[in-house]
């Protein structure tokens, strides 16, 4: 891999199981979102400016979305513009995705090549993860 952006690309593919476009860019009011654009991509933005383990985990949480959840494709305007429900099924997707973001960070820290940092580290282990 080249970069760190390679490494989250490679690991966000491998963990959702299909092409993720993922995007270092702050949703407004949140630290992570994962949507289906109006072309039916999957997408995960993630706030840049967190700090790297805040960054792992909020990736991994919304990459169990891109995992588990379905998506109605979208056009950003309306992403943007749609404020985000608080009803038992989000609570449910929620805690699921806290639950696989968890079980994903557990696994990629403890099989992680130890000369890398964790971030990388992490992300390159989740590639040989298997369920």
């Amino acid at each position: 891999m080249e970069t760190e952006y390679d490494v989250m690309v490679a690991a966000a593919r491998h963990l959702a199981r299909e092409p993720v476009i993922v995007r270092l860019t702050k949703p407004e009011g949140l630290d992570g979102l994962c949507w289906r654009d109006d072309k039916g991509r999957l997408r995960v933005d993630v706030n840049p400016y967190l700090e790297d383990e805040v960054m792992l985990y909020v990736f991994l949480h919304e990459l169990s979305h891109a995992r588990h959840d379905y998506f109605y494709p979208v056009a950003e305007t309306v992403m943007e513009a749609t404020p985000l429900s608080k009803t038992p099924i989000q609570d449910f997707r929620e805690d699921r995705a806290d639950r696989q973001a968890k079980a994903w960070l557990d696994y990629g820290m403890k099989h992680r090549d130890r000369s890398l940092e964790d971030f990388p580290g992490c992300l390159l282990a989740l590639l040989d993860y298997k369920e």
